[in-house]
């Protein structure tokens, strides 16, 4: 990447697309992460819904605020204004809470899920890359 906030450095313009500015600044390793944040999020609010009763409703909302906000990067460059990063920290606050009320929970963090961070990252470029080279975007 060529860092934070050097993309308008060479451009005249912003890239209009979240995930185009994190891995453009960021790097791959940046793309990595900022993905990670939001993959994490939203697989502990899936394991927090599928078998958390009284959280349940609380993380389908932060979860669909996020699905919202995922959608909404690919049109606009919202990689470094606040609000993905308050539905981090409420996801995380959830977790938190529904950690201590259900024991039994299991949100950690696997191989796996590194690599479907990875491959994630590898279908976003791909994807946008296929969409400017077909004229779509």
């Amino acid at each position: 990447g060529v860092g934070y906030n050097m993309f308008m450095e060479d451009h005249s313009l912003t890239a209009h697309n979240s995930y185009v500015l994190a891995a453009a600044e960021l790097g791959f390793i940046g793309l990595f992460m900022w993905v990670g944040l939001i993959y994490i999020s939203y697989k502990g609010l899936s394991v927090i819904y599928q078998k958390s009763d009284p959280l349940k409703t609380l993380a389908l909302g932060i979860q669909s605020s996020l699905v919202g906000f995922c959608v909404s990067a690919f049109f606009l460059s919202r990689t470094y204004v606040i609000l993905p990063y308050l539905l981090f920290a409420l996801s995380g606050a959830v977790m938190n809470v529904a950690q201590r009320t259900t024991p039994d929970l299991n949100l950690k963090f696997y191989r796996k899920d590194y690599i479907k961070i990875f491959w994630s990252c590898v279908g976003i470029l791909v994807l946008i890359y296929v969409f400017y080279k077909s004229g779509l975007a």
